[in-house]
């Protein structure tokens, strides 16, 4: 059901669950720890209790920054680590 304008720029808030900034860290602490496997975006996102379309976002650029590669094998996208070990940078935004 739609709801006014007014509505929605007074009630609203923004929406539950982590977005795109806070995933990717997670998806790429859990990618490198496992970079001997290739993971599903579903796998991804039941293993950092992220959003799935979120987690795919952020596989996605990954892959334009190619830290990620993904491969379609019997009918599934896979995922991979291939952005080598993390640094302590990334280790820090995490935080």
């Amino acid at each position: 059901m739609p709801i006014d304008v007014k509505d929605f720029e007074e009630k609203g808030t923004e929406p539950a669950g982590k977005q795109s900034g806070q995933v990717r860290p997670q998806v790429e602490k859990f990618l490198a720890e496992n970079d001997g496997q290739a993971y599903t975006t579903r796998e991804i996102a039941d293993a950092t209790g992220a959003n799935k379309a979120t987690v795919n976002h952020t596989v996605r650029k990954l892959q334009e920054e190619e830290k990620v590669e993904r491969k379609t094998v019997d009918g599934h996208i896979y995922n991979r680590w291939v952005g080598g070990e993390l640094t302590e940078e990334d280790e820090e935004e995490e935080e």
